[in-house]
């Protein structure tokens, strides 16, 4: 039963999130900046690039097309959760970011891989 009220309460700020989004972002995308608070070159990752790397290691720059290397910070529009990781072989975790959520670094932390899965 609690499962299934976090399934719901997900999708709720999902939706939340969702039509909040910034300009040039889209349902289902993911924002990736390469500077802290949402600055610096951006990429929006379309839900198609994230659904064809579900389930393994991917890098930054094999995300957003080979515009960055890195990234300070993201916003999650996608129906996946990521594990961010600060090198590209998926070793160092950063942190967890769920779906309908936000990152940036706190301490100049950089992420250079993620790993996309279903939400749990």
């Amino acid at each position: 039963m609690s499962r299934r009220i976090m399934t719901i309460l997900a999708a709720a700020i999902a939706t939340l999130t969702l039509t909040t989004t910034p300009a040039g972002a889209g349902q289902g995308d993911l924002e990736v900046y390469s500077a802290p608070n949402y600055s610096g070159t951006h990429v929006t990752v379309p839900f198609d690039t994230l659904r064809h790397s579900l389930f393994r290691c991917v890098t930054v720059n094999e995300l957003t097309s080979n515009v960055l290397a890195t990234s300070q910070s993201m916003i999650n529009h996608a129906p996946y959760d990521f594990r961010l990781y600060g090198d590209t072989s998926c070793s160092t975790f950063i942190t967890y970011m769920s779906a309908g959520t936000q990152w940036t670094t706190s301490t100049n932390q950089t992420v250079r891989a993620v790993f996309i899965s279903l939400i749990a």
